[in-house]
């Protein structure tokens, strides 16, 4: 059976699909069960909206409120309907793990599609901020948990109008969506809640047909070949070797952590937002460099981990190496390249590496703001190549099962529960970097107004469970939002917060905004 049949749905009985999970399924449910032994879960995916909406004078608060919350419950129906992948879980026949859907396919009897909702849609009384839950280790549920927070700032005072808010936080495993299958997501869901509140007839579905919706995986959506040729695999081969030499002979820059032998601890957010006149000032700065947004904050990501090397008595070189992630939605074939199919993981990491040397300054001569300039002008081109180069790089996506493959923990004890001897947790990353996923416009992926529901703050992020720093880069409604995901046992919320800062502080310095 070729990968295409392998891969897609197919009913093995009444009303039950399945089909093998893909390299990139198969890579994140891999590492997820490398660390559950403590009961976290790798890069489970957290996202994140703030909707809110106005209440006239003379309207019935409370009612508001109750028709608020049973619009987005109706919604998340509806995305099941058309997302029926977020229904969809893995499970293991012997060792080899297949993703199933059962469909609802008894229109008569909503018990099922109730029982889907209980477990998956939950209201949330908190008092809390918005970030403040998402910091608390909320749980991953097996299957995508829709929570609905209501917060101590869930009523909001106006001179005319109150203001209704509720944050909606998106828990998933990442072998089922990814992050810009989130923000994608978030928006077709504000579709169909604002549908929902503004109308008083609930939606009919035509359950036991939603199936037609399943999202396959990526080599199916992508129209991958079975096996990457000769001349690919030389190809990966060289591109893993040239990454090696990178390593080589000079040393490697890590951001400083705690280095403790103990489990990782929650999952944390910290972010900034820059105005929006701030914004416009940097995007200008931007295009009269001819760079991008992402460019000059990568660059200024790289420089910042810089400053967090002790100095020594004489100047050194050191190096930062990272990579990039890559939406791979652009390659996918029609339908599969549109938020028809948000639920689904499609994306890719760079085969080559982003590689930047830098001088740590001397105790005795620190660096200044024109070498900061110096320093940029130098390294932003680097970093503008780089990502321009993977961006029309027609030829990566047929590599990406590969590179997924041989990324992927091999050892079989992770996946056999009957193991005499566990697989033991990874050791800690004595070298971590600071990644930066760009999600570049979100305004792109999420409109801020839908009907009378208006939205704020979105965000998303992989749960961090290691040693290093995520960073996401975002623009909404005209401000620029970057934040850092990190864990809290081996790093602290005051270190984040001043790196954050420290980025902001050299990007409006090398850019004079």
């Amino acid at each position: 059976m070729g990968s295409i049949d392998r891969f897609a749905w197919m009913e093995i009985q009444p009303g039950k699909w399945e089909r093998e999970i893909d390299e990139i399924e198969n890579f994140y449910l891999a590492l997820d069960q490398q660390y559950a032994a403590t009961g976290r879960h790798l890069f489970a995916i957290m996202g994140h909206i703030s909707v809110t909406t106005e209440v006239s004078p003379g309207q019935d608060l409370d009612e508001c409120e109750r028709n608020l919350e049973n619009a987005f419950c109706e919604a998340w129906a509806r995305l099941r309907f058309d997302h029926p992948t977020l229904a969809s879980c893995v499970e293991y026949e012997g060792k080899q793990p297949r993703k199933i859907y059962e469909t609802l396919d008894n229109a008569s009897d909503n018990s099922a599609l109730e029982g889907w909702l209980k477990e998956t849609f939950v209201p949330v009384t908190t008092q809390q901020t918005g970030l403040e839950w998402c910091n608390s280790d909320p749980p991953v549920p097996k299957l995508p948990t829709l929570y609905v927070l209501k917060t101590s700032k869930a009523v909001e005072e106006g001179e005319e109008f109150k203001t209704i808010r509720r944050h909606i936080v998106l828990r998933a495993p990442h072998n089922i969506i990814d992050g810009i299958g989130t923000l994608l997501l978030f928006n077709n869901l504000l579709k169909h809640a604002s549908d929902a509140y503004s109308s008083s007839e609930p939606h009919t579905l035509a359950w036991g047909e939603e199936y037609q919706n399943l999202s396959p995986s990526f080599r199916v959506a992508a129209a991958l070949p079975d096996a990457i040729t000769p001349q690919q695999l030389e190809r990966i081969e060289n591109i893993t070797l040239a990454n090696a030499d990178l390593r080589r002979g000079i040393p490697i820059m890590s951001v400083p952590f705690k280095n403790v032998q103990e489990m990782p601890g929650k999952h944390q957010r910290r972010s900034i937002t820059v105005s929006a006149s701030q914004t416009a000032a940097i995007l200008s700065a931007c295009r009269i460099l001819s760079l991008s947004v992402t460019h000059a904050y990568h660059t200024a990501i790289a420089m910042a981990v810089r400053d967090t090397q002790p100095a020594e008595p004489s100047p050194s070189l050191k190096r930062y190496i990272n990579y990039c992630l890559i939406n791979e939605r652009s390659s996918c074939k029609p339908p599969y390249n549109t938020a028809i199919h948000a639920a689904a993981v499609y994306h890719s990491v760079s085969g080559a590496h982003l590689a930047l040397d830098l001088t740590i300054p001397s105790t005795s001569s620190p660096r200044t703001p024109a070498d900061d300039k110096a320093d940029f002008a130098r390294l932003a081109p680097i970093v503008k190549e780089y990502y321009t180069s993977i961006r029309s790089d027609t030829s990566h996506p047929p590599l990406v099962p590969h590179y997924f493959t041989m990324a992927t923990p091999k050892d079989p004890r992770i996946r056999d529960s009957t193991a005499e001897n566990p697989a033991p947790l990874p050791a800690n990353n004595a070298s971590p970097s600071v990644s930066i996923s760009s999600m570049g416009r979100i305004d792109e992926l999420i409109a801020a107004k839908h009907g009378a529901l208006r939205v704020q703050d979105p965000w998303v992020t992989g749960e961090e469970l290691g040693t290093g720093l995520g960073a996401f880069l975002g623009t909404f409604d005209g401000d620029l939002h970057l934040s850092v995901a990190y864990n809290e046992t081996f790093h602290g919320k005051e270190e984040v917060e001043a790196f954050l800062a420290r980025v902001q502080e050299i990007v409006a310095s090398v850019l004079d905004v």
